[in-house]
This record gives C-alpha cells, sequence and structure tokens, in this order.
C-alpha cells in the first residue's frame, strides 16, 4: 500500500506529521548533549528524572485522592436528595469511576432497523 505512494506524497505527509519546531528542538537537544557531555555526565540526570518521574506521579496521585475523599463524603451526604443527577466520573477511586460510569451508561441502548435490499425503501422510513 504505501509502496504505491510518490515520493512528493510521502513528503507532503511527512511535512505534515513532523514539524519544523520538533525538528529544531531535536537538533538542540542532541547539540547540547553533545557540549555537556564532556563536561557533566548525562547517566546523572537519567538517573534522577528515572526517579523523580515516579515521586511526581505519586504526589499527583495522593492530591487526587485527597480531594477526591472531601468531594466522595459530600456525595455521599447529598446521595439521598438528588438521585436523578448524573455522577462525576472524575471523582473518587477507579472502581468508583468505573461503577459511576456503568450506571451513567445503563439507560442507553441504541435501535438497528433491519437491512434492506432496496436503498429506496431504507431512505423512505
Amino acid at each position: 500500500m504505501l509502496a504505491t505512494f510518490t515520493p512528493s506524497y510521502m513528503l507532503e505527509l511527512a511535512g505534515r506529521v513532523i514539524s519544523p519546531s520538533m525538528i529544531a528542538a531535536v537538533v538542540a537537544a542532541v547539540l547540547a548533549y553533545i557540549v555537556l557531555n564532556r563536561w557533566i555526565r548525562v547517566t546523572t540526570f537519567v538517573l534522577i528524572a528515572l526517579i523523580v518521574a515516579p515521586l511526581w506521579q505519586g504526589i499527583g496521585t495522593l492530591i487526587a485522592h485527597a480531594t477526591s475523599s472531601t468531594s466522595l463524603a459530600d456525595t455521599v451526604d447529598n446521595g439521598n436528595n438528588n438521585r436523578n443527577a448524573t455522577r462525576d466520573e472524575r471523582s473518587g477511586s477507579y472502581d468508583q469511576q468505573l461503577a459511576a460510569f456503568r450506571s451513567n451508561e445503563q439507560g442507553r441502548h441504541v435501535g438497528f432497523t433491519a437491512l434492506t435490499s432496496e436503498p429506496a425503501d431504507a431512505a423512505m422510513t
């Protein structure tokens, strides 16, 4: 399939996917690595990034759980007053989010009509 594309079309597609700013960022990163590699060990920065990235994600998760526990208490208090209100799928634990999503989507139904052999029959219904 890709073999049928002309080189000019492939170049046009590449121009749509890869922007000049992306190319400039990669060139700048490679040049910075070449210059800084002479004086600084890049391995140190990689190890720091490997340690900091999961900690950063963990702190975000802790903050999300802290805010969701207060909103969950509010939901429990107001749950009896307004049962028909849509639930917020973004608060609570993953199991609570899944349960809220399933309860919101439970009432949705899709009706499919029978296929006909004539296109004109389908347009009239």
